[in-house]
């Protein structure tokens, strides 16, 4: 198929949201499918701050009477690029907002004109087959697509964010990568004012789980590691484990559980659930590392908790990807809090590099984490069912009390290793999605 994705981020070029990584994945995934893919984004400086050669159209696009200026650029997957030069928008902004303001929609807006004209454009040539637009701001081109325009799949990643409803509008199928979150979309509990504009749409939302990159999150190849390892082989863990308790100075014991929390340090992801956890997590049997991200303040208060027991707990702030994915090696337990967690992918990264996950369960990660039972013969981490202190200590307590019979352990970790966490399957789902919509509308 010939599949264009409309959306206002890109990872890592430009991210403010989960959206920027699903669709850089998604991409890659549909075209080792074999499918022609372009991606139309709006042109921010950090494509070509990061090396990305771009070449500007000489004929500019024509919409609503005005010229926009195109530039057409290729990823290395072979995904193609359409940027266009859009006033207003210097880089993604305040996209995971819930209520962006009205300049930012305006732009984006106007954004959602342009990606338009060019599925006009292109269907004098060779036509777009399908329109997939990505969150709030992609989906504002739904309105400007006019008759004769290729069916519009959209992808909801926050149901808080109300300006959906232009693509809601619109769409031939809505897409969410979380089934649970999905079906409850058209609870007014959950969408609120959207809930009527959900009940609306001609089929139910479809949940299609995201995973991660096998090209980046690889054990066996990831270059950071001191050692690499795979699911019939993860011994290797500890040779990374040891030079990380090393460098972070605590204790250097190898049988010691290593627990890590890795992600912002704010609400949303559980970090004030996690400060007021640490002095009784300090107390079990284990070292504690905090990889944290956000504001300078945040991460204080963990080095200030850390600081009084500096063999047992670390917080250090967070670099990049190369040292998360060092960090999830080098872990046995990683612990995933998010209060909402619609498109979490932590949970996947942890059961890649054979780390147990220890998570809340909320959203996605009841899809993709399966609780363990009390013999270790099923399940695939451990759900805790309350944000609080007590439930995930619990929680933490019962992953060490498996951690310490170091056979099923080993069984375990086999077992989350061998799991199917790409981007494979999730694809083909979204090629099967847009085959659908494609077809012509029930008489």
């Amino acid at each position: 198929m010939d599949v264009l994705l409309v959306t206002a981020e890109l990872a890592p070029y430009a991210r403010a949201t989960d959206a920027g990584d699903v669709v850089f994945a998604l991409a890659k995934g549909l075209r080792q499918l074999g499918h022609r893919v372009t991606i139309a984004l709006p042109r921010y400086a950090a494509f070509e701050e990061h090396g990305l050669l771009l070449a500007r159209r000489l004929t500019p696009l024509s919409v609503d009477g005005a010229d926009v200026t195109v530039f057409d650029g290729q990823l290395s997957t072979g995904v193609e690029l359409v940027l266009f030069d859009v006033p207003g928008l210097g880089t993604p902004g305040d996209l995971a907002s819930p209520t962006p303001d009205a300049l930012h929609v305006d732009a984006f807006t106007a954004f959602g004109r342009a990606a338009a004209a060019l599925v006009r454009q292109r269907r004098e040539q060779q036509p777009f087959e399908v329109v997939h637009a990505h969150d709030w701001a992609g989906g504002l081109i739904g309105p400007h697509l006019g008759a004769g325009a290729p069916p519009l799949v959209l992808s909801v990643y926050d149901v808080r964010r109300r300006a959906l409803e232009a693509g809601l509008a619109t769409a031939r199928a809505v897409v969410s990568p979380a089934p649970s979150y999905a079906a409850r979309f058209a609870d007014t509990s959950v969408s609120g004012s959207l809930a009527a504009a959900f009940a609306r749409l001609p089929e139910p939302v479809i949940g299609i789980a995201s995973g991660i990159d096998y090209a980046t999150f690889n054990p066996a190849t990831d270059p950071s590691l001191e050692a690499r390892y795979d699911a019939e082989g993860a011994a290797a863990k500890a040779r990374t484990k040891g030079v990380v308790l090393r460098e972070l100075r605590l204790e250097l014991d190898i049988l010691r559980p290593l627990v890590l929390f890795a992600g912002p340090l704010d609400r949303a992801h559980g970090a004030d659930v996690l400060l007021e956890s640490l002095p009784e997590l300090a107390r079990l049997p284990a070292s504690v590392v905090v990889a944290g991200s956000g504001t300078r303040g945040s991460l204080a208060e963990f080095q200030a908790a850390a600081a009084e027991r500096p063999h047992q707990l670390a917080c250090i702030a967070l670099k990049d990807e190369a040292a998360l994915r060092r960090l999830y090696a080098a872990a046995d337990i990683a612990l995933v809090l998010p209060r909402d967690a619609p498109s979490e992918t932590a949970q996947l990264v942890a059961q890649r590099y054979g780390t147990l996950p220890v998570a809340y369960a909320a959203d996605v990660v009841t899809d993709t984490v399966v609780d363990c039972d009390a013999a270790l013969e099923t399940g695939t981490g451990f759900l805790f069912d309350a944000l609080e202190r007590v439930s995930l200590v619990g929680a933490v307590e019962r992953a060490l009390a498996a951690n310490a019979n170091e056979g099923e352990w080993t069984r375990l970790r086999r077992r989350v290793m061998r799991l199917d966490v790409g981007w494979d399957r999730p694809a083909r789902r979204y090629v099967q999605v847009y085959r659908r919509a494609a077809e012509p509308p029930a008489s």
